[in-house]
């Protein structure tokens, strides 16, 4: 067999939305790869965007018109504390990156760029905030503590 240089993943899903009525979803992804070696955590890569976007489309069909947006999940602020996050300066201060290409911990990964998508980008979460950078970047830096007055 020669050298693989491309991956395509397929994923759909059917689920029943009424009595009489059946949904049907199809995703298709390719990426291009530069070496061999790349073929399974581009595979991994691409399946679990596909099944975020699966999640995602059936719950927004499953719930009624009325109802908003599912409630984001900021109450558990430690379990992005297991991710490995990268220390960085800017001009800024000091801040913490995560790359979707390095991370330990895909699902989660997905979960977080998720919420960030939901809220336009930028979430405060615990004691950090949030926020989108390029494709494949999440970014946080911890929030500044408010000072008391005696």
């Amino acid at each position: 067999m020669g050298e693989i240089t491309e991956i395509q993943v397929s994923k759909g899903l059917t689920k029943q939305t009424s009595e009489k009525e059946w949904l049907k979803l199809e995703y298709t992804l390719k990426a291009k790869l530069d070496s061999t070696e790349e073929v399974n955590a581009a595979k991994a890569q691409l399946e679990a965007t596909i099944d975020s976007w699966l999640q995602q489309a059936f719950q927004q069909k499953q719930q009624p018109a009325k109802e908003a947006k599912p409630a984001l999940d900021t109450e558990h602020a430690e379990v992005y504390e297991k991710l490995n996050w990268e220390d960085r300066t800017g001009s800024k201060g000091s801040f913490q990156m995560l790359r979707r290409d390095n991370c330990n911990d895909l699902q989660l990964y997905n979960h977080l760029e998720s919420m960030l998508k939901q809220s336009k980008g930028n979430l405060s979460i615990g004691n950090w905030h949030y926020w989108l950078g390029d494709q494949g970047y999440i970014f946080r830096r911890a929030k500044k503590q408010k000072q008391q007055q005696s």
